[in-house]
């Protein structure tokens, strides 16, 4: 028994050096990788140095990055992400890699999950901490950009209570570990996502067809998240009715829009099968604009369904 024992810890230990042997040569190919530059002409050589060092060695960070940055390079972000997210898991500190995958987030209007991995890189890398500053103003992170919907995994980021408060743990720490607030003073993440992209016909309640994909991924969301009571929020912008001159009665017809606007989404999230006992529906009209200017920009950002979940 002793001997088969003894052994078997010898085989144990040959393959840990053995191991520690492939991935010392791995991170050796991870630096001829990297030393050929970044140029669309060393592509190709590089790819196949880092692929040789992940066979050698699969949990290899650096070659996971570097990957990650070319992949990111020649455009094809879904494959760079898988690297980004493999290098950050592997390596929790990684700065480049979080920052990376931000990144591919950002390009892709996920604010929510971009600014997730932001707060990962903060306390060592400065332009993330430039892209945070970008998402928290005028809340930013929390509302669909344009041509760009916010799905079920955005979503959760914000409405799920767990994962809320760990994004909020992450801003709290970027603060106190970056040495200053840059911006971020009394930051608060809300459980509340902006729709702007989710869109009526001009002066009624009659949602566009464009609109319906992002309505699924928040019934979606909700349908996951089972609890919890759902607020649907309609705001307008604040432009006069056609022939109508008085301020009071503008006012009047702009929040009876919203509440007939929040209430077509909700009839919608009631037919994907959300209790209505957990809706409410509220109209704001023009008296909660997420920017505050009179400009066509500012009017399409400020015309939108809101969903708060408490």
């Amino acid at each position: 028994m002793m001997r088969r024992l003894l052994t078997l810890a010898f085989m144990l230990l040959a393959a840990v050096s053995a191991s520690a042997d492939d991935c010392r040569q791995a991170e050796r190919l991870v630096k001829q990788a990297f030393e050929l530059g970044s140029t669309p002409e060393t592509f190709l050589e590089q790819k196949r140095l880092l692929t040789r060092a992940l066979d050698l060695c699969p949990d290899s960070a650096n070659a996971h990055n570097i990957l990650g940055s070319i992949f990111e390079a020649e455009g094809h972000d879904g494959m760079a992400l898988k690297h980004y997210q493999t290098a950050a898991r592997l390596r929790p500190d990684f700065a480049a890699a979080w920052f990376g995958a931000g990144e591919i987030y950002y390009k892709s209007g996920r604010f929510p999950l971009a600014l997730e991995a932001y707060l990962h890189a903060c306390p060592t890398d400065k332009d993330a901490r430039a892209r945070i500053r970008d998402l928290l103003a005028h809340n930013r992170y929390q509302t669909a950009a344009d041509g760009a919907i916010l799905e079920k995994e955005s979503l959760l980021l914000l409405f799920d209570r767990s994962r809320r408060a760990e994004l909020q743990r992450l801003l709290d720490g970027c603060r106190t570990r970056a040495g200053g607030n840059f911006g971020m003073r009394g930051v608060l993440v809300e459980p509340t996502a902006d729709f702007p992209n989710i869109l009526f016909d001009l002066g009624k309640a009659t949602l566009k067809t464009d609109s319906f994909r992002q309505i699924e991924e928040i019934a979606a969301t909700l349908q996951e998240l089972k609890t919890g009571q759902v607020i649907v929020s309609g705001h307008t912008d604040k432009q006069p009715f056609a022939g109508v001159t008085s301020a009071e009665e503008n006012l009047r017809l702009n929040r009876q829009l919203s509440q007939e606007r929040a209430a077509a989404v909700a009839r919608i999230l009631i037919r994907r099968g959300i209790a209505a006992s957990r809706i409410k529906t509220r109209g704001y009209g023009p008296t909660q604009p997420l920017i505050d200017k009179d400009t066509p920009e500012a009017y399409a950002r400020n015309r939108r369904v809101a969903v708060e979940v408490r």
